[in-house]
C-alpha cells in the first residue's frame, strides 16, 4: 500500500512588536505544530532575511569595537556567533549553515 505525504497546512498569523516604539503588527506564514506551538515557513527565494535584535548599548559598543578591528561587518558576526550557538546545543541542520 502506499502512502501519501502529509503537506502541512501554511496559515497566517499576525504578531506584534510590543517593544518597538512604533507598534507594528506584522502577517507570517507559519505551520501549526499544536495548539500552542507554530514554525515559522521562510521564503526559501530570499538569501538573507532582515532580523532585528535589541541589546544592552555596551554589548552593541563590544561589537562594533570588534567588527572594525576585524574588518568585518555586526551582521557576519553575529550570524557566526547564532551558528556556533546552534551546533553547540545540536540545533543546527546541515543545510542551515550559511
Amino acid at each position: 500500500m502506499e502512502s501519501k505525504a502529509v503537506v502541512p497546512k501554511i496559515e497566517k498569523i499576525r504578531i506584534s512588536s510590543k517593544w518597538s516604539s512604533k507598534s507594528k503588527n506584522v502577517d507570517v506564514d507559519v505551520v501549526k505544530l499544536s495548539d500552542t506551538e507554530y514554525e515559522l515557513v521562510m521564503n526559501k527565494n530570499k538569501k538573507l532575511a532582515v532580523v532585528t535584535v535589541k541589546m544592552k548599548r555596551e554589548l552593541l559598543e563590544a561589537l562594533d569595537r570588534f567588527a572594525i578591528n576585524q574588518r568585518l561587518t555586526r551582521s557576519e558576526i553575529i550570524r557566526e556567533a547564532i551558528e556556533e550557538f546552534l551546533k553547540k546545543y545540536g540545533a543546527l541542520n546541515e543545510g542551515d549553515k550559511q
